[in-house]
């Protein structure tokens, strides 16, 4: 596992128990919360965003959209393809 899966499973985290928490407390009567209004209003619209953000770049991946379904795009090419067709041009250029 590299050290971009990790943080991002980090981040995952952080940001379940965050909801878990953000629920909890939600639910409670204002009186019995445990978070305090403001605090709750910055969790929810700054640093949750904030976090799916982060996901989100982390694990960005830029390989273009029309390969992703096989519906276009270069087909894999083997090693094993890749050195018949060179050994071809080699022996039709060299004879």
């Amino acid at each position: 596992m590299d050290d971009f899966s990790k943080v991002s499973e980090l981040i995952a985290d952080f940001q379940r128990r965050l909801h878990v928490v953000v629920r909890r407390d939600g639910s409670r009567a204002m009186q019995d919360a445990h978070i305090p209004l403001d605090l709750m209003a910055v969790i929810e619209d700054d640093l949750l965003p904030i976090l799916d953000r982060c996901i989100e770049c982390i694990e960005y991946d830029p390989t273009p959209e029309y390969l992703w379904d096989n519906s276009g795009g270069e087909s894999p090419v083997s090693q094993s393809e890749t050195h018949e067709v060179a050994r071809a041009q080699h022996v039709e250029m060299h004879g």
